[in-house]
């Protein structure tokens, strides 16, 4: 009984990957001009350079316009997650903290 709200957390965690695949799939094909749901099934962020020569040979797609669509996408996502980390740890940009008042001296 105590493991069904671990197993609902995952659930969720898995439902909100999925999502945001969704959402990248989607712009990639708005990007192309390729139909709606054209790739489904295609993990963005973990595809490989062979599976998608395939997928450009299927949609008919010019040679390396998906690859680097979607190595763009790629690219893009671990600069914010490194960005995200740098914050984390403390290291530079970002803003900073709070700012302190000087005292006047009089």
């Amino acid at each position: 009984m105590g493991s069904s709200g671990i197993n609902a957390e995952y659930m969720g965690a898995a439902k909100k990957a999925a999502d945001k695949n969704r959402t990248r799939r989607r712009k990639l094909e708005q990007k192309l001009g390729i139909p709606a749901g054209a790739l489904n099934g295609l993990d963005v962020l973990n595809a490989d350079k062979y599976g998608l020569e395939s997928l450009e040979k299927r949609l008919r797609l010019r040679r390396g316009d998906l690859q680097d669509a979607v190595r763009t996408m790629q690219d893009n996502v671990n600069h914010e997650r490194q960005r995200q980390a740098m914050q984390m740890q403390g290291g530079g940009g970002g803003g900073g903290g709070r700012k302190r008042k000087r005292k006047k001296r009089g």
